[in-house]
């Protein structure tokens, strides 16, 4: 295998289908996994680990407005991961769950006695690939079927805890099923953990799935009456300060946004050698200014900035027009397209483009976007 590319050649696949009901209205209008992110779609963030650890494809699954996100992110893969070939599978007429995915791609993904990675397409985290990847070749040498990427969280209880014992083996999988040789002592001390949604998987579990074309979950028809009937599932632990985002709701959505402007050394690997995390995030602004006060781009891009208060961080796509005495920080995301009034006041909130913030307004905690026609505003914050 290539050091450098470690996973050039290994099969993955992306799971976007989801609906992103709890980002509504604006998912009325735009795919979840193609929300933006700080100038890249969501689904950008899963690509980029992938493509750094040197996997030049990938499958991934849509449902939802499926050529809308097809379009934006072959557009953004192709300005960005010039060299990646993404490989669509559009479930219709339902979504067809993790397991369900898996089966229709079942002749991609599984090569003979060949693992394949899983990731979900809505998730940031700080995550070593080739790390994960490596300790699955140690594990499946002593039978284990699948690698799990979690993270331990003294509180993992609230989110459905996957508990890991001292060899890394899971002893029990968010209550689904428990390994029948672990006593209640082994299942009290064990690593409380959430998954963070990241697995490498060995092909002899989707035999296990039920048929192509019919509904199922990796996790509880997978995973589950393996754990229940002794078989080995394993896990690899985080660093338990590693920042890890579900982007599923509004106020998530803005945590994610903050922890990138502020610490994306522990939220990103970088894309190529010689550039940072930081660097490769803010290649996608026209101009921005980082927690350190560390500038990237040309202000003179963003029409209107001289006369704008900037409190860092700050983001600037392009094409944006700002008004007299404007603020803009700290925590802002200003996509693209977007006319700020004069006076007006942006605070902790992501403004994606279309935007027209009237004088004198004041937004908090807020994802806005001009969608179908409509000014859309959505709080993220209490005020």
């Amino acid at each position: 295998m290539n050091q450098e590319q470690p996973l050039q050649g290994v099969p993955a696949l992306v799971l976007a289908a989801g609906l992103g009901t709890r980002l509504r209205p604006l998912t009325n209008h735009f795919p979840k996994p193609a929300v933006p992110m700080l100038g890249r779609p969501l689904l950008g963030h899963p690509l980029i680990h992938l493509y750094a650890a040197g996997c030049q494809q990938a499958h991934v699954n849509a449902f939802h407005a499926a050529d809308r996100l097809q379009a934006l992110t072959d557009a953004w893969v192709q300005r960005r991961l010039q060299t990646m070939r993404l490989v669509w599978s559009v479930e219709a007429p339902i979504v067809l769950g993790t397991g369900g995915a898996i089966r229709k791609l079942e002749d991609e993904l599984c090569g003979p006695g060949s693992p394949f990675l899983l990731l979900n397409g809505d998730s940031i985290l700080g995550l070593d690939l080739p790390a994960l990847w490596n300790a699955h070749q140690r594990h499946r040498a002593e039978g284990a079927k699948a690698t799990l990427f979690c993270l331990p969280r003294p509180d993992a209880d609230n989110y459905g805890a996957v508990r890991v014992g001292p060899d890394g083996r899971v002893l029990d999988l968010a209550g689904l099923a428990a390994a029948p040789s672990a006593s209640e002592e082994e299942l009290a001390a064990a690593t409380p953990t959430i998954f963070c949604g990241v697995h490498v998987i060995e092909p002899e579990i989707v035999s296990m799935l039920p048929p192509r074309g019919e509904v199922s979950c990796i996790v509880r028809q997978g995973y589950a009456p393996l754990i229940a009937a002794g078989a080995d599932i394993r896990a690899v632990l985080a660093d338990e300060d590693m920042l890890f985002h579900d982007v599923g709701t509004p106020a998530r959505y803005l945590d994610a946004q903050a922890d990138l402007l502020t610490a994306a050394d522990r939220c990103l690997l970088p894309v190529a050698p010689g550039i940072d995390a930081r660097e490769a995030l803010f290649q996608e602004a026209t101009y921005a200014i980082d927690s350190d006060g560390r500038e990237y781009g040309n202000p003179d891009a963003v029409a209107g900035l001289a006369g704008a208060r900037l409190e860092a961080p700050v983001f600037f796509g392009p094409a944006n027009e700002l008004g007299a005495g404007c603020t803009i920080g700290p925590g802002a995301s200003i996509g693209a397209l977007n006319q700020i009034g004069a006076g007006a006041r942006i605070e902790d909130c992501a403004l994606w483009s279309g935007v027209q913030v009237t004088d004198g307004e004041s937004l908090y905690g807020t994802i806005a976007a001009e969608l179908g026609g409509e000014q859309l505003r959505v709080l993220g914050r209490e005020n």
